[in-house]
């Protein structure tokens, strides 16, 4: 009996403990994810901007310089992302940092995925161009709304700047879709992700390094 009740009490302390290690790993922050690659990205809306409205050509004949340039953007943005998380990753060099990086990437994945084959069913309907800029800001709002467990919860904020910014975007665009006007969606493009990259850069400071300094 004695031998039952402590077997009992061993399984029920184990079972306390992977609840609880569970429940630490649904509140990790990811600390790993700083204002600095997220301030970059930013910087480099404003320069995809710049580039796009400079080239001064219409919206028809524009499509494939619009996503030359904003793919290339998103590209570099990632990539400095991963590239700061794995260097912080290797200075930390502990499993549960690498475990709160996947879990952030398995969040994300999701929405980048759903981005990427929303884009190519637009690129095949060219009168359907003038959603992408909203589409994309509403497909991140997604994204960061999945990441919000693992990221401050201040960070809802930015992901409510996405899901506004973009509805608002895509009604914009759907009443002026007719008008010769690319810079328009330089401008939304600045105005979303430009502003919305800010302001979460500026968060994670806030809430992570800040304190941290």
């Amino acid at each position: 009996m004695n031998n039952e009740g402590e077997s009992m009490q061993l399984r029920d302390a184990l079972s306390d403990l992977k609840e609880i290690r569970a429940q630490l790993d649904r509140t990790q922050e990811i600390r790993g994810f700083r204002s600095i690659a997220v301030g970059f990205s930013g910087i480099l809306t404003l320069v995809g901007a710049v580039i796009q409205l400079n080239w001064q050509s219409t919206w028809s004949s524009s499509l494939s310089e619009f996503l030359l340039i904003w793919l290339f953007v998103a590209l570099i943005s990632l990539t400095v992302a991963v590239v700061e998380m794995c260097i912080r990753g290797s200075q930390c060099s502990t499993q549960q940092t690498w475990s709160t990086h996947k879990k952030l990437a398995a969040q994300i994945a999701p929405s980048f995925l759903v981005g990427a084959m929303m884009t190519a069913a637009v690129v095949f309907s060219v009168r359907a161009a003038w959603m992408l800029p909203g589409m994309w800001a509403l497909v991140y709002s997604l994204g960061l709304f999945a990441c919000t467990q693992s990221l401050p919860r201040q960070t809802v904020w930015a992901a409510l700047y996405f899901l506004i910014g973009g509805t608002i975007c895509l009604a914009h665009s759907f009443v002026s879709r007719e008008l010769d006007a690319p810079q328009l969606s330089a401008w939304y493009m600045v105005l979303l992700f430009g502003g919305g990259q800010f302001l979460l850069g500026w968060i994670l400071y806030w809430t992570l390094e800040r304190r941290d300094g």
